[in-house]
């Protein structure tokens, strides 16, 4: 009897998961060299932009931290320093790089060899 219900468990979870959309884990990550970066006292914010015309950015809200913010600013200047780019995640899939925009809706970034 118990290993009937739990093979109906089993059932019921892989239907589960191969219901879900595959754009709720949907990302883009794109690459991009650093120009500058810009760390704003008077209202706790950090810019970085890019070759190009694109920036990130993130504001001290109740999601970001000072910690976050420092760390961010403090990461900026080591890939400048160290001449390395970044890979930046964005939410969205297929983001269009073209757009050349403004953004502080990234979920993350890391590195470039």
């Amino acid at each position: 009897m118990k290993m009937k219900y739990t093979n109906k468990i089993r059932l019921i979870f892989s239907i589960l998961l191969l219901s879900f959309s595959t754009s709720i884990i949907a990302f883009t990550e794109c690459p991009f060299e650093l120009r500058q970066v810009w760390l704003g006292f008077d209202v706790r914010n950090v810019w970085v932009c890019f070759k190009g015309k694109d920036c990130i950015y993130k504001e001290k809200s109740s999601t970001v931290s000072d910690d976050q913010l420092n760390s961010m600013y403090s990461s900026a200047m080591a890939a400048i320093t160290a001449n390395k780019g970044w890979f930046v995640r964005f939410p969205e899939d297929n983001y269009d790089r073209s757009l050349q925009s403004s953004r502080n809706d990234f979920t993350g970034f890391w590195y470039m060899k």
